[in-house]
């Protein structure tokens, strides 16, 4: 009788949240923001929205490949004009 051990690897939970957690992510998001454009709190939305866009990019950098490499490299090409 043999027995194989699974082999972990994030392949599925990344793939699962570019496909499914962020885009549903946006649109809940749209829904909220488009509810607080409705009783004309626009500098909620404004703050919401900035917040927003600065998750997703952190986001963004930990589930592409190599993203946080090249982000490295271009701060670091900003300090030292490589």
């Amino acid at each position: 009788m043999t027995t194989y051990l699974a082999q972990l690897s994030t392949e599925g939970a990344t793939g699962w949240l570019t496909a499914n957690a962020i885009p549903l992510a946006a649109i809940v998001i749209g829904l909220v923001a488009m509810m607080a454009a409705a009783k004309q709190d626009l500098g909620k939305i404004a703050s919401m929205l900035i917040g927003v866009v600065l998750a997703f990019i952190v986001i963004g950098i930990g589930i592409i490949p190599g993203a946080s490499e090249s982000v490295a490299r271009f701060i670091a090409g900003l300090f030292t004009g490589a």
